[in-house]
């Protein structure tokens, strides 16, 4: 079709390296619980509505809770729609970064990187965005912050009264 927007999925070490906005659509409360750093919260189902869901998902099973999914969906798209249309004003249109403007570039995650990221990233195709999707979604992030935890990082603490020479010894190593 013309004038949609490609998508592809990248791992988080590429996804992190690009500048684009991030759209985290995951719940008001999974953003809450953490979300990648100067993402914005756009969610396709509020917090109850994908308690549902995974409730017709346990019991009934995925095309149950599939179709579900979308009749909620359906009638928030234009509301996602004008929030594509914001970025694009007010991102795009006044960057100055033409390389960015060129390519339309917009970030998208979900927990898993499953439907609900990739969903999201269709609609926003319809506005021409080219979508990048997280890789196995906020959770390869989550993973990789716990990993930064575990990394030995090599700290020196350097002490000592007013008159020592701690700055001094700070400025020879810089």
């Amino acid at each position: 079709m013309s004038g949609i927007g490609a998508t592809q999925v990248y791992s988080l070490e590429n996804y992190r390296k690009i500048n684009s906005p991030i759209i985290d659509v995951r719940t008001p409360k999974e953003f809450e619980d953490g979300h990648l750093p100067g993402s914005l919260n756009i969610p396709i189902f509020s917090n109850k509505e994908r308690e549902i869901i995974g409730k017709i998902y346990k019991k009934q099973g995925q095309d149950k809770a599939i179709l579900r999914g979308l009749e909620i969906i359906k009638i928030k798209i234009p509301e996602i729609q004008n929030s594509f249309n914001s970025i694009k004003n007010e991102i795009y249109n006044n960057s100055t970064n033409c390389n960015l403007k060129r390519k339309n570039l917009l970030r998208v995650y979900c927990w898993r990187g499953g439907m609900r990221s990739k969903s999201m990233a269709w609609l926003a195709s319809l506005k021409e965005f080219n979508v990048l999707i997280l890789e196995d979604g906020y959770k390869s992030y989550r993973r990789w912050v716990i990993k930064q935890f575990e990394k030995k990082w090599p700290i020196l603490l350097i002490g000592g009264k007013t008159g020592t020479g701690k700055t001094d010894l700070l400025l020879s190593l810089s």
